[in-house]
């Protein structure tokens, strides 16, 4: 299964809180693993936050939601954290607050992994983004609201074209000498799940050049 990002991209207000999701590693096959990160950025201080990351039972199963330490930020006391997951339906609904103080900047909420299911095209949307404060709700926008993963045999076909073409090459080549986390990266160019797109990427697609998937 190869993943790629398709961001609906939002620009937000200054100060506005931003929500987003992040896919981690490069190809995946049923029955292997999927790490999703909620991540958070904001200029204003804020003491807790919720969403719901969704997702298709069919493709995917939860395996596991750890939080991260973006709300662990300077408190004198440790910050709360739930999560729940929603099988059958495909949900997986988190809300924390942070100890005593409030926290800005940007930094991971909390870290899902997904286990791979069955091949074949799914999405996970980030929704119902919420950011409180001292003062109550503050005004909060999703980012990258969809992140679709595709599986099957034709994980080297970057473009979903059915054929290892230079379509795939140029796609590659945009995002050459990048890694996660840089402006430029393209975890769909990330053919070997390394967290970069380099050389070892380059060498894959030469390897399965020229072929074409029915």
């Amino acid at each position: 299964m190869a993943h790629q990002s398709a961001p609906i991209h939002v620009t937000g207000m200054a100060g506005v809180p931003v929500l987003s999701l992040n896919i981690v590693g490069g190809n995946l096959r049923v029955g292997q693993d999927v790490t999703v990160s909620l991540s958070a950025d904001t200029t204003t201080s804020i003491a807790g936050i919720a969403a719901a990351v969704q997702f298709e039972p069919w493709y995917l199963s939860v395996k596991s939601v750890q939080e991260g330490d973006f709300l662990n930020q300077g408190g004198t006391t440790p910050s709360s954290f739930a999560s729940t997951v929603d099988a059958l339906v495909g949900s997986v609904a988190v809300k924390g607050a942070t100890g005593t103080a409030q926290v800005q900047g940007h930094g991971n909420v909390c870290t899902i992994t997904f286990t791979v299911l069955h091949d074949g095209s799914t999405e996970l949307w980030l929704g119902k983004p919420l950011a409180t404060n001292s003062s109550g709700t503050v005004e909060t926008i999703a980012q990258s609201l969809a992140v679709t993963l595709r599986s099957g045999a034709n994980v080297w076909d970057i473009d979903g074209n059915k054929r290892v073409d230079l379509g795939d090459m140029v796609i590659l080549a945009r995002a050459y000498g990048s890694k996660i986390g840089d402006k430029g990266y393209d975890n769909a160019a990330d053919l070997n799940g390394d967290g970069r797109v380099d050389d070892a990427d380059l060498q894959i697609l030469r390897q399965h050049y020229g072929v074409v998937y029915p």
